[in-house]
C-alpha cells in the first residue's frame, strides 16, 4: 500500500489512476498536464478526467509534468506545449 507520494518535477503529488483513463477523442483539442508515458500510450489529465493517447500517433512522445495542447490531424497528434501559469501568493495588500 502506498503510504507517502513525493513531488516528481511539475506534476503535483498524488494517486493518479491510470486505468481509468479514457481514449482521446481524435476530433477535439485535450488541454491539460501530461502525466505519464509509456510503451501502452500517453497520459494527459484534461480537468479531472484522465485521457490516453496511443503512443503511435507521436513523432515526439512529450514530457511528463508539461501542460500541453494535443489535437489531431492526418491521423497525427499535433502538440504544443504551453507555458503554465505562474500562481502567485493570491491577493497583495
Amino acid at each position: 500500500m502506498t503510504t507517502r507520494v513525493d513531488k516528481a518535477g511539475a506534476i503535483r503529488p498524488g494517486l493518479y489512476n491510470l486505468y481509468l483513463s479514457e481514449p482521446a477523442d481524435r476530433t477535439r483539442h485535450h488541454d491539460g498536464m501530461i502525466v505519464h508515458a509509456d510503451r501502452d500510450g500517453v497520459y494527459q489529465q484534461v480537468g479531472k478526467t484522465m485521457v490516453v493517447h496511443e503512443l503511435a500517433q507521436f513523432g515526439r512522445v512529450p514530457e511528463p509534468g508539461r501542460n500541453a495542447s494535443i489535437r489531431y490531424k492526418e491521423q497525427q497528434a499535433q502538440v504544443d506545449v504551453v507555458a503554465a501559469a505562474k500562481r502567485g501568493k493570491g491577493v497583495v495588500r
